[in-house]
């Protein structure tokens, strides 16, 4: 299946998080696709959205196998906490 980049830039869920993470000493923006779970950050809201939009096509193509994808800037990890939203922050910082 081909996945639709516009679309999925449509329905992702930007926030921005306050607090720095170990790939970065600024704050980062944070964009969740709440269709597969694949999660992008990055300094800017392009590169969040951009980071996320890759791993949901990847996640995607590989036919939604395993846990969804997070993507830091440079890192891909599988997001192995399923839909639990309860300390996401923590969770994403031992993945990196």
């Amino acid at each position: 299946m081909d996945a639709d980049p516009d679309a999925i830039r449509e329905r992702l869920q930007v926030v921005h998080l306050d607090e720095p993470l170990s790939v970065s000493e600024e704050a980062v923006l944070y964009a969740e696709d709440p269709q597969t779970g694949c999660i992008g950050l990055g300094e800017v809201e392009a590169e969040a959205v951009g980071n996320a939009v890759s791993v949901v096509v990847r996640y995607e193509r590989d036919e939604r196998s395993g846990p969804p994808y997070v993507k830091a800037p440079g890192r891909v990890v599988r997001k192995s906490w399923g839909r639990d939203r309860t300390g996401v922050l923590s969770r994403v910082r031992d993945l990196l």
